[in-house]
């Protein structure tokens, strides 16, 4: 079913409000496990993002919650805490190599360009 701006061509058909909650609370219950996630409350899993909002884009920033929805993008995020643990600190992966994460995709080329010629 389409989103409600993309059936009236009207972006405040959808508060941003409403939108941070389909994204959240809503998308939890679309999964069976508003439980466990969706919000950030005491015995859920501690799933959350920190956003960089001194960059130019968000400035000036008048509403949190309407630059996540409308501004913000994934080079905004800086940190990643997953279960309550830290995955990600300052743009940087802690739970993982990398380099060498990139070197075995880089190794799997030959046999991928061969599966698809």
């Amino acid at each position: 079913m389409p989103s409600a701006m993309a059936a009236t061509g009207d972006a405040t058909t959808v508060t941003t409000g409403e939108a941070l909650a389909m994204a959240t609370r809503n998308g939890a219950c679309a999964l069976g496990a508003s439980d466990r996630l969706g919000s950030i409350e005491v015995g859920k899993e501690a799933d959350l993002i920190l956003v960089d909002t001194g960059r130019l884009h968000a400035a000036p920033l008048f509403d949190p919650v309407t630059h996540l929805v409308y501004s913000a993008g994934r080079a905004d995020v800086t940190d990643v805490f997953v279960g309550g643990r830290r995955i990600v600190e300052a743009g940087s992966l802690l739970t993982a190599d990398v380099g060498a994460l990139v070197a075995a995709a880089a190794a799997l080329r030959p046999a991928i360009a061969g599966s698809v010629a």
